[in-house]
């Protein structure tokens, strides 16, 4: 018998795993997920996750599982990797927005100036760069922090 070399340390990433996958804690219990908990020896009802003792260990798990296994145990979580990115595109729509309404200002102008304009597109240009530098950036930050390959 196989097992993965991530050790499950909580019900929550236990909860997420696909049914079917077998299971044995701390103490040697086993169990299979199935759709309404684990079924476990003994048991009339599924149990819930948070009944074994942890760490849980996944018995005989697929390549698909073991990295999944890995993945949610991780202290990178997809969820963190989006909430910046996130962040990081919301601060980017405030600034075109910021930088349309300047050019629409320019452009409205009796006397229109294009070469004024074109300066401020060309910084804008500058600005985008830099704001795109910065998204790489943290995108290299938060997948460093896994060790990556």
């Amino acid at each position: 018998m196989t097992s993965t070399n991530t050790l499950v340390r909580t019900p929550a990433i236990l909860d997420q795993l696909p049914i079917g996958i077998e299971v044995q804690d701390a103490d040697g219990d086993s169990g299979t997920k199935t759709a309404d908990g684990f079924a476990v020896v003994g048991w009339k009802t599924p149990l819930d996750a948070d009944w074994f003792n942890y760490p849980v260990t996944v018995l005989n798990p697929t390549p698909a599982t073991s990295s999944l296994v890995a993945d949610l145990s991780s202290e990178l979580s997809l969820h963190s990797v989006l909430e910046e990115l996130r962040q990081l595109l919301d601060k980017a729509e405030a600034m075109y927005q910021r930088q349309d309404a300047a050019i629409e200002a320019l452009a409205s102008r009796p006397g229109l100036n294009t070469a004024k304009i074109e300066r401020l597109e060309a910084r804008y240009d500058r600005e985008a760069a830099r704001m795109l530098d910065e998204v790489l950036s943290v995108i290299e930050t938060l997948t460093d922090r896994r060790g990556g390959p």
